[in-house]
């Protein structure tokens, strides 16, 4: 169980990144909002569209129209994103408390359920036995 929530975990972390990344693209295209911040960096040998982080900030890199020598760098506090998946990850963890309770408890009642036999068993063995020492007069008892 642990691994479909760590795998599933891996899925939203992806899924977070690849919105962020869309939000960011059309987000220089138009420019309106206050979410995200804008830089204009030189333009070295770093890749186009592609999300990026570093210590502060998650950013992408968008060429200029009529600029060839410097890129707009759209930026997002780290914090930020860091908060969300802190968000996802304590969601994870109450359904996984979750379903780790109701596992137990269903454990526990099939283990009730699949022992129920044995005692009937048991007892009636028990009661066998009784029967079986009282009938013979010869029969020593146990004391």
């Amino acid at each position: 169980m642990s691994f479909i929530f760590y795998n599933y975990y891996t899925i939203e972390e992806e899924h977070l990144q690849t919105e962020l990344f869309l939000e960011m693209k059309n987000y220089s295209f138009v420019l309106e909002g206050e979410e995200f911040g804008v830089d204009i960096v030189d333009k070295k040998s770093q890749q186009l569209y592609e999300l990026l982080m570093d210590e502060h900030f998650i950013y992408i890199l968008t060429p200029l129209l009529e600029d060839t020598q410097t890129l707009m760098k759209i930026t997002y506090p780290k914090s930020h994103y860091d908060a969300k998946l802190e968000a996802i990850i304590q969601s994870l963890l109450m359904k996984f408390a979750l379903l780790t309770l109701i596992t137990i408890i269903i454990a526990l009642l099939f283990s009730l359920y699949a022992i129920n036999p044995l005692k009937k068993s048991y007892d009636l063995m028990q009661e066998f036995i009784k029967v079986g020492k009282s009938d013979d007069p010869t029969h020593p008892t146990l004391s």
